[in-house]
């Protein structure tokens, strides 16, 4: 392919893929609302990353690939509704992790795991299943390169499949969550 063409066809895949997050979002902030969830996806983001553990404002957005500065004002909403709660880290001043508290359990437990839903969902199901694994497995190349490694997909996909492996999503958010949540 020449340069100029691929210089087009980079630009066309990053404007499809921008539609294509922006539907998906829409879906999901759809999925909360549906659910009585009374935040947004980036709050519902934060949740999720601290089922795992507690961590720093800088170590969510890693996870999440956005800045620190804009997650200070969700940390900061989550915190006022008693959702999370910072800590302090006797060994180190400067580091503050921040933690579900109960509150934050039951709310996540009072979403289920998203799963077949949505716009993005039907237009995938109306795709014969080999072109959705071609397609898969084509993101999985790129945003591995992207990030520059390459196991950087296989990771996401294993930490995707986690979430959404369960068959009953709230016993295993309230199992998980459970042993991170101080009494």
């Amino acid at each position: 392919m020449k340069e100029h063409e691929l210089s087009a066809a980079a630009e066309e895949i990053r404007i499809l893929i921008a539609i294509l997050a922006k539907r998906g979002r829409q879906d999901l902030q759809q999925h909360l609302e549906n659910h009585s969830a009374r935040i947004g996806i980036v709050h519902y983001g934060v949740l999720r990353a601290l089922l795992e553990s507690s961590r720093t404002i800088s170590e969510i957005s890693k996870s999440m690939f956005l800045e620190p500065a804009t997650l200070v004002p969700v940390v900061d909403d989550l915190e006022k509704s008693g959702y999370v709660r910072r800590g302090h880290d006797p060994q180190d001043r400067r580091r503050n992790p921040i933690e579900l508290t109960e509150a934050g359990v039951e709310l996540l437990n009072s979403i289920p795991v998203w799963l077949g839903k949505g716009a993005f969902f039907e237009a995938l199901m109306k795709m014969p299943s080999e072109h959705v694994r071609e397609l898969r497995n084509l993101l999985h190349e790129l945003a591995s390169s992207v990030m520059r490694d390459p196991e950087f997909a296989a990771r996401f996909a294993e930490k995707v499949c986690l979430h959404t492996s369960s068959q009953a999503p709230s016993s295993h958010l309230q199992h998980q969550a459970r042993s991170k949540v101080p009494r």
